[in-house]
């Protein structure tokens, strides 16, 4: 997901922001009492049942501010994001698995975070005041779930793997203020 808000006003008090929620669920699962190859004779040698999740999204995210005015300056910029990622792989309750080789329920979530807030404010006469402020607000939940609460039956390897990585990409909170005083003089 790829979000940006924000604006350029010539006002001079200005605030810019973003909130960005997202939700993924991924999931892989056999269900309650299911069977599964119940009925087993005459498989192949290579015969394995794998469930597998992977969930790979990723966020980046803008949002900034600009104020200017003649006597005050004012820019505030923030960005909040809120992203809630879940990915999970089982086995449920009561069900039977049967697999002349290997049973496999494997979870991977690996995904990509980055935040940027920028205000800049500016201001012009002699007597005059600016200032700017910025914020980046990540609240991250995350949820890797890997599982088998039935009854497996496998010739090979029963293998439940869960693994998770979240990647913070450089997030740059930042600010600027410029007061600039300008004056003409008349010489008689």
């Amino acid at each position: 997901a790829v979000g940006a808000a924000g604006a350029v006003i010539i006002n001079p008090f200005f605030r810019s922001g973003k909130t960005d929620t997202l939700n993924v669920d991924t999931e892989a699962t056999i269900g309650t009492n299911a069977k599964v190859n119940q009925n087993n004779a005459g498989a192949a040698s290579d015969q394995s049942v794998t469930l597998e999740a992977t969930d790979s999204t990723g966020i980046q995210d803008v949002a900034g501010a600009l104020g200017v005015g003649t006597y005050a300056g004012l820019g505030i910029g923030f960005d909040w994001v809120q992203p809630v990622w879940t990915v999970k792989t089982g086995i449920g309750s009561g069900a039977i698995v049967n697999a002349a080789h290997d049973v496999v329920t494997s979870s991977l979530l690996d995904n990509y975070l980055s935040s940027t807030a920028l205000a800049i404010s500016a201001s012009a006469e002699e007597v005059s005041a600016s200032g700017a402020g910025a914020v980046s607000i990540l609240n991250v939940t995350t949820n890797t779930d890997s599982y088998i609460n039935g009854t497996v039956h496998a010739g090979g390897s029963v293998v439940v793997a869960a693994d998770r990585y979240t990647g913070y990409l450089d997030s740059f909170d930042g600010d600027g203020a410029v007061a600039i005083s300008l004056g003409l003089s008349k010489l008689t």
